[in-house]
């Protein structure tokens, strides 16, 4: 389904190295267009923040919220005891007990011991009513999850007092009678440290299961250390066979993980998402495909849906990425099967031109053409324009120059007077 607005998401943005500076920039790109649409947008490492978190025990607010509902159904079980309603207190303490029967929020610190208080005066209301079977299962489940609780009369009749201190033996006598029944404790994340407390008590142990002698009763199993702590709470019975506890610490999705660190795989997106309490993830892959700049990319759920991976041509980068933002928020996801196509998220690191930035293919340069030689069709040359004949001229002029020097009248002379007064006149 397209996504809401309302929604936390982590980027996650690859690229070829040599083109860093842009790939870094598409990523700002998209975490704008994310915010602009009302995301929340979530930055750094994601799988590794997940592991440091898986590690660590991390928990989400919205999975502590029975936590404080829980608090609030003691508060009106108590006004209620105090009025001697004891339907509606009843009612109320066992809405408290019920809200804190998650084993990963028992675990939590804190968490045993409001439950035992749900409990302890659950066990009141009860007895009031004349349910004491019930009452003194009630405080036995009070007394494994906080030893020191206790029922006293600066709070209740003194035959509830003595209710109380009987119940509690009587769980005491039965295993003092029956010591020999045994209990199986297991948990997940054999890989990580862990410890097991049973009755406040650490167990020691070797792996990841346990087989332990225990009284019959009703018995608190807690393992904490990486991951987050899980409990639950087991009732052992004399004579029957032994029960198996397993205990979830939330280190399934730490194999998934792993897959993460390298390409950006489904399902470690997907678990990296449930670690650290996100909707989801957008996943954005740049590159360079025969000179063009492209933005692929694909969105991630936390239940491990996800969309086709769509592309978008980026030659104005930050329009791209909005472009890319806007498909992936109304795209329609596609769950189990379907959703092959991001598996191991080679979709978005092998796509054309991120794997391997490719350049548009060169275009040899043109040679520029000689122009055809001009070619003029052959004639005669003209009769003035032959040398030869210019030639001959020259020779008979000179030859009849010299001839009538030699024939000329030798000794002869002609004198010529020219008298200046004739023009006078």
């Amino acid at each position: 389904m397209p996504i809401a607005l309302a929604v936390t998401v982590a980027v996650l943005t690859y690229g070829p190295p040599s083109l860093a500076p842009r790939t870094e920039a598409v990523g700002r790109a998209v975490r704008a267009a994310a915010l602009a649409r009302g995301m929340a947008v979530v930055d750094g490492p994601l799988v590794a923040r997940a592991e440091e978190e898986l590690a660590r025990g991390w928990i989400g607010e919205a999975q502590l919220a029975p936590l404080g509902r829980a608090r609030e159904a003691i508060a009106d079980g108590r006004r209620a005891l105090e009025r001697v309603e004891l339907e509606r207190a009843e009612a109320a303490l066992g809405r408290a007990e019920a809200a804190l029967d998650d084993e990963a929020l028992l675990g939590w610190p804190g968490a045993a011991t409001v439950r035992a208080e749900a409990a302890r005066l659950r066990g009141v209301a009860l007895y009031e009513l004349g349910r004491a079977a019930a009452a003194g299962e009630a405080w036995r489940r009070a007394a494994a999850l906080e030893p020191a609780a206790a029922v006293t009369e600066a709070e209740v009749r003194p035959d509830v007092v003595r209710a109380w201190r009987a119940a509690i033996a009587r769980g005491a006598s039965t295993a003092a009678a029956a010591a020999t029944a045994r209990l199986e404790v297991r948990w997940d994340g054999c890989a990580l440290p862990a410890v097991l407390e049973l009755d406040g008590r650490e167990v020691p142990h070797e792996g990841c299961a346990v087989d332990v002698p225990v009284a019959p009763g009703v018995h608190f199993a807690r393992v904490r250390g990486a991951g987050r702590p899980a409990a639950r709470l087991v009732e052992v019975v004399a004579g029957e066979a032994a029960p198996t506890v397993t205990l979830r610490r939330g280190l399934d999705d730490w194999e998934a993980l792993s897959a993460g660190h390298e390409r950006p795989a489904r399902a470690a997106l997907a678990a990296a998402a449930r670690a650290i309490g996100l909707d989801g993830a957008i996943v954005v892959g740049f590159g360079v495909d025969r000179g063009d700049a492209v933005v692929y990319g694909a969105r991630v759920t936390a239940a491990g849906c996800a969309t086709d991976v769509v592309r978008e041509a980026a030659s104005d980068e930050a329009r791209a990425a909005e472009l890319l933002v806007g498909r992936l928020a109304s795209a329609d996801e596609r769950c189990g099967e379907a959703a092959r196509a991001l598996d191991d998220g080679r979709a978005i690191v092998e796509a054309p031109g991120v794997a391997r930035p490719t350049e548009r293919p060169a275009v040899p340069p043109s040679t520029p053409t000689k122009p055809p030689p001009q070619t003029t069709t052959a004639r005669g040359k003209r009769i003035w324009e032959r040398p030869w004949l210019w030639l001959g001229i020259v020779g008979v002029s000179a030859a009849a120059i010299g001839l009538g020097a030699g024939l000329g009248t030798r000794g002869a002379t002609t004198t010529a007077t020219l008298d200046a007064r004739g023009f006078a006149q």
